[in-house]
C-alpha cells in the first residue's frame, strides 16, 4: 500500500467515525433544565399565554399570564400554577391550572420538545372534561 492511498483510507475511516458519533450529538437527550425560561404560547382558540418555567419545572405563576380573544374582546386569564416535566427523549408532560373567577385544571399528557429546544408543542385536556381537547406551541424567548 502506498502512502496516498493509506492517507485516503485513515481520512475514510476518520470520516465514518465522525459520521457514527455526529448523530449523538445532534440528537443530544432532553434534561429538565431544557425547560426553564419564558415560553411564549399561542393556541388555535386565539388563546396566547406567557409561561415561566423555573429549572425543577415548576410553572411561576406569579411570572405567566394567559389571554384569550373571543367576540366580546380579550381578557385575561391567570395561570395558577402548574409543572412540566421532560424525558431525555424529549417527550412533554404536566400540568397547568388557568384562573379567572375560578381555576380550571389542563393535563398535558402528549408534548414534545423540538431539538433545538426553543419551540415546544403540548397537547392536553381541561380535567373537568376528558373529552375535550387543547394545543399550544410555545417560543422560548
Amino acid at each position: 500500500m502506498n502512502l496516498h492511498m493509506s492517507r485516503k483510507l485513515v481520512a475514510i475511516v476518520a470520516g465514518l467515525g465522525l459520521m457514527m458519533f455526529f448523530p449523538v450529538y445532534v440528537h443530544a437527550g432532553c434534561v429538565q433544565g431544557d425547560l426553564e425560561g419564558t415560553w411564549y404560547t399561542f393556541a388555535p382558540a386565539m388563546m396566547r399565554c406567557k409561561v415561566n418555567v423555573n429549572s425543577s419545572g415548576s410553572i411561576v405563576a406569579s411570572k405567566s399570564t394567559c389571554s384569550i380573544r373571543d367576540e366580546t374582546g380579550v381578557f385575561k386569564l391567570n395561570v395558577g400554577g402548574g409543572s412540566l416535566e421532560i424525558s431525555s427523549a424529549c417527550k412533554v408532560v404536566g400540568k397547568m391550572r388557568l384562573c379567572d373567577a375560578r381555576c380550571t385544571g389542563f393535563k398535558i399528557e402528549n408534548g414534545r420538545l423540538e431539538r433545538d429546544k426553543n419551540i415546544v408543542v403540548l397537547q392536553g385536556y381541561p380535567v373537568i372534561d376528558p373529552s375535550g381537547s387543547m394545543s399550544l406551541v410555545g417560543v422560548k424567548k
